[in-house]
């Protein structure tokens, strides 16, 4: 079995230089301030004036207004209103945010598509089935995105393809292998993954597998998870350990239940940080819409259902995500909504 360890690194909080200078005498004002702070505009960015690339000549934040951003920061940092965030990052940073958006709106799943298409498979066993996969991709020691992008493959596979039951879990250790040779550097060898599957299926199964789902989705298999759109929050954020942790325990419990999949990734990523932000009371959760571009009813909206996967989870006996995040590798993070019931 090959094992890759998990990169476990977090950006570290930035440091507003000596020299910047806080405004004490509005100490004030700075509450009110806040509400007035336009979210970050990741759709009006002129793209279809765009060739190729980014203009870099024509910047829209000036040297005057960046520093007169990065002070407001700093006093609202300062006196602990909102956490260090850098809403302005470098050149680039809206445009990757901007194609991510792009892509998840011609890579969003339909929800509704297995009482529509597939007979045999129910969201019941679909649970059953990635509660098995995030137990193997744990055991592998594979990268985080893996586990999101195996799960794309499998939901793409079942919205095209009718399957039997016989079948199903086939489908989910081939999307794995094929999630693995995407992202991961050093791939499980064929054998590991027979054997992971108790010798239900043979090598060449797998192989034939392999083929017919690439053929199925078309060889497209990037999208933007929500975990990417996690990562790029955590950037403008700096959350700490425990709760970034925590938001990808919420994030990993959406993506093995089927009723998420009528949101967004990027709504989801969202949401789960307001949920841990609303469970750990470290941060108002004013600055979701901030970050996300998402207004508030849109957030809450979203939250009645995650709350509904949440209080599932700890009735069902599915308990893979709750198993994994509840070891120190993961701050034991699962324990903290364990003591809130």
């Amino acid at each position: 079995m090959i094992l890759v360890k998990e990169n476990k690194s977090f950006p570290k909080p930035s440091i507003p230089a000596p020299n910047v200078l806080i405004d004490h005498k509005n100490k004030e004002n700075i509450p009110n301030t806040i509400k007035l702070h336009k979210k970050i505009n990741y759709i009006n960015n002129n793209h279809s004036k765009r060739k190729f690339g980014t203009d870099l000549s024509n910047q829209s934040i000036n040297e005057s207004n960046s520093r007169c951003t990065e002070i407001y920061y700093n006093n609202l940092i300062k006196l602990k209103l909102i956490p260090i965030l850098p809403i302005y990052l470098n050149e680039y940073f809206k445009d990757i945010m901007f194609n991510l958006k792009v892509t998840e709106d011609f890579t969003e799943l339909s929800f509704g598509y297995l009482k529509s298409f597939q007979p045999d498979i129910n969201d019941i066993m679909r649970s059953i089935l990635l509660d098995w996969i995030v137990d193997v991709h744990l055991k592998f020691g594979l990268l985080p995105e893996t586990l999101y992008i195996t799960v794309y493959i499998i939901d793409r596979y079942l919205k095209n393809r009718k399957v039997s039951r016989s079948k199903f879990q086939l489908i989910g250790i081939t999307s794995l292998l094929i999630a693995c040779k995407y992202e991961e550097i050093s791939v499980p060898e064929m054998s590991d993954l027979v054997y992971i599957s108790d010798g239900a299926y043979t090598k060449s199964e797998i192989i034939s597998m392999e083929s017919e789902i690439l053929s199925a989705i078309e060889y497209n298999i990037t999208f933007g998870s929500s975990l990417k759109f996690l990562e790029l929050y955590n950037v403008m954020f700096h959350m700490d350990e425990e709760l970034y942790m925590l938001s990808r325990y919420i994030l990993e419990l959406f993506l093995v239940d089927y009723l998420m999949l009528k949101y967004k990734n990027s709504l989801l990523a969202a949401v789960a940080i307001f949920i841990a932000l609303k469970i750990t009371k470290k941060f108002s959760t004013d600055i979701i819409p901030l970050i996300s571009n998402y207004d508030l009813e849109s957030i809450k909206n979203c939250a009645i259902d995650a709350c509904v996967v949440i209080d599932k989870n700890e009735k069902s006996t599915l308990k893979a995500i709750t198993k994994k995040f509840r070891s120190e590798k993961y701050c034991q993070v699962s324990n903290i909504l364990l003591h809130l019931n």
